[in-house]
């Protein structure tokens, strides 16, 4: 059982083809840039041109970073960080939200946190995974 439980924690972080779990954080991601916008009552238009340019870098660093993921995985993970970001202005604009930007971009910034942090290790355990596989295989060949 603890074995199992110990995998899915690990396995659940894997590179999907079309979707995974990655894509909560590039959601929160987005928030936060537009929580940052607002909070600094920057233009959203220069918010939003800035915002992109990072979530554009994000993606060319995991080109250069040996990150595989499928093309489609890539484009989703910048339209998701999009919608979040244009979401977060909607809300305020509907809601009036002045009061709570803070405490949404706070508790937002936690949980992307927590999350890296989960995906950073699961990432780590899998590699490790994968060394240990590759030597085995290399031990074998001798």
């Amino acid at each position: 059982l603890i074995a199992m439980i110990h995998s899915w924690k690990v396995g659940i972080w894997k590179e999907g083809k079309y979707f995974d779990l990655w894509h909560i954080n590039h959601f929160l991601a987005g928030l936060l840039l537009g929580c940052l916008v607002l909070i600094f009552d920057t233009n959203i238009w220069f918010g939003f041109i800035v915002s992109l340019v990072l979530m554009l870098a994000w993606e060319i660093y995991e080109l250069y970073a040996d990150i595989h993921e499928t093309k489609f995985n890539m484009l989703f993970d910048v339209i998701v960080a999009v919608i979040a970001f244009w979401l977060m202005v909607f809300l305020k604009d509907k809601y009036g939200l002045d009061s709570e930007l803070v405490t949404i971009f706070w508790q937002s910034l936690i949980v992307y946190i927590f999350l890296e942090l989960w995906g950073f290790r699961a990432y780590q355990i899998r590699e490790k995974l994968r060394l240990q596989i590759l030597r085995r295989a290399k031990l074998k060949k001798m």
